[in-house]
Order: C-alpha cells, then sequence, then structure tokens
C-alpha cells in the first residue's frame, strides 16, 4: 500500500532538513551551540519517520466516514436489506494528522514544533454498490492523493499523485464497512 512517504517521493532527511531550516530560525535553538543544535535537528529528522508510514488506506476509510452520500446508501441498504448504488460525481476530503514534537536538550524542552501533515483525497466519477452497510462493489479506478507537510506552517514537501483506487482499497469478499452495525460480524 502507497504511503504518505512514497507520495513525498522525498528523502525524508532532506524534508526533515528544511524543517530544521524552519525551527533554526527559533532563538530557543539560535542560542543553543552547534552540537546540541544538531542533536535536536536529528529529534526533528526520527520524528518524521511515523509521519511516513501514514498508510493511504487509512485516510482512505477515515473520509467514508465523512460521505453523507455513502452513510445514507449504508444506512438505507440497511433498512431494506437491499443492495444501494452510489454515486459521487467528485468527493474530497482533507485529513489532518498534527503531531507536535518537544524538542529536548539535556531532558529540558526548549521548544515545541508543530508539524501538520495534510492528506487530501479527490475521488472524481465514484460508483459503487453498498449492500448490508458494507461497500461490496466500486467501479473508479484513478483518484489524487495530495500530501502536504508543514513545520510551524511553513511548507516543507508538497506533492501530488494519481493512484489506483482498486489497489489502495481492495474490496474484500464482504465488503468495506461504512456503519458500526456492518462493522459487527
Amino acid at each position: 500500500m502507497t504511503t504518505a512517504g512514497m507520495i513525498l517521493q522525498d528523502d525524508f532527511a532532506a524534508i526533515a532538513a528544511r524543517a530544521a531550516g524552519v525551527l533554526n530560525n527559533s532563538q530557543a535553538v539560535l542560542r543553543l551551540p552547534q552540537v546540541s543544535r544538531d542533536a535536536v535537528f536529528g529529534q526533528v529528522q526520527s520524528s518524521l519517520g511515523a509521519l511516513h508510514d501514514i498508510d493511504v488506506r487509512d485516510a482512505l476509510l477515515g473520509a467514508w466516514d465523512a460521505s453523507r452520500t455513502l452513510n445514507e446508501a449504508a444506512r438505507r441498504s440497511l433498512a431494506t436489506n437491499a443492495p444501494e448504488p452510489v454515486h459521487l460525481d467528485g468527493y474530497a476530503i482533507p485529513i489532518d494528522y498534527e503531531p507536535e514534537l518537544d524538542v529536548l536538550v539535556d531532558g529540558q524542552a526548549i521548544a515545541t514544533v508543530h508539524f501538520r501533515l495534510r492528506i487530501t483525497l479527490e475521488l472524481f466519477n465514484f460508483d459503487g454498490v453498498v449492500q448490508r452497510g458494507r461497500l461490496v462493489q466500486l467501479s473508479s479506478e484513478a483518484f489524487t492523493v495530495t500530501a502536504v507537510l508543514t513545520a510551524e506552517g511553513q511548507t516543507v514537501a508538497h506533492r501530488s499523485v494519481r493512484l489506483d483506487l482498486r489497489y489502495e482499497l481492495p474490496v474484500l469478499p464482504d465488503g468495506i464497512p461504512l456503519t458500526r452495525a456492518a462493522s459487527r460480524p
């Protein structure tokens, strides 16, 4: 599956260097000796590893919860016990991950770095079938994912890619649950 790191396609060391550059303007960091600054930049780089591993599939599953059309089709399919066709001309949802990094020098917090990874999913001409509250069929193929990473409000990485929805979110034989009732075995 595709991760945020794969979308950004940058060496995360280069992204961390840009993030560290943002942090380097911090008065707290500027007052540190170079060896301590290097340790701070190492903390920034290691903290980005978790963002690298955020999976597009998880973001897609979160996006389904925000779709009124899919939720209504799921509820109707549960109420009528019949398949519900679904069509979305376009659907875009941003999902934000907002970790903070407390920068420590000799065990003392000297600064907090605020990151935001925004993954925006855009699907067009999405067709599917919902049955028993589960997405059991989808015919859309390509969708666009944009990943933007900011540190302290400054963009340090940005990229958009087209991905294959059937690869990123394969429909299992019993479907993808769209409601809590459909999640139960």
